[in-house]
């Protein structure tokens, strides 16, 4: 990442996806302005630690940037989709004030969107953080 903040863009943003390990404490977010995240789908997939994806929001927020969650590790793509608590697809303005293309409306299909037992268990299958599972649900 240090090297791509001399490059010129009008907007530098990190895909860290699928996220495979914890790094909210070491990634430096300068010069970035959004992220976004999830777990591998697929038939062999290696599996995102829920826990991770929530400590990652929360630095980015912190920084003050869009962060976009796409979903969990799962044999498809598009699963729990909200197992962070809620839908996190925040997207970066338009650099240099120009517009973005419209974006064609994401629809939800069951069983994609999880319901709240089901993150639960996400999170305490996982053994994450007591704390950080009451609050995010």
């Amino acid at each position: 990442m240090d090297v791509l903040r001399d490059v010129p863009a009008a907007l530098r943003w990190v895909s860290a996806e699928p996220l495979l390990e914890e790094i909210s404490s070491e990634i430096n977010l300068k010069g970035f302005g959004w992220v976004a995240t999830g777990g591998e789908s697929g038939s062999d997939c290696r599996v995102m630690n829920i826990e991770w994806a929530a400590r990652l929001r929360d630095h980015v927020k912190a920084a003050g940037l869009p962060f976009l969650f796409k979903q969990v590790t799962a044999e498809h793509s598009s699963v729990g989709t909200n197992a962070l608590g809620k839908l996190w697809r925040e997207f970066p303005d338009a650099p240099q004030g120009s517009a973005w293309a419209p974006r064609n409306e994401i629809r939800q299909r069951a069983p994609y969107m999880w319901t709240r037992k089901q993150i639960r268990e996400l999170w305490e299958g996982q053994g994450a953080d007591k704390a950080l599972c009451d609050t995010k649900i």
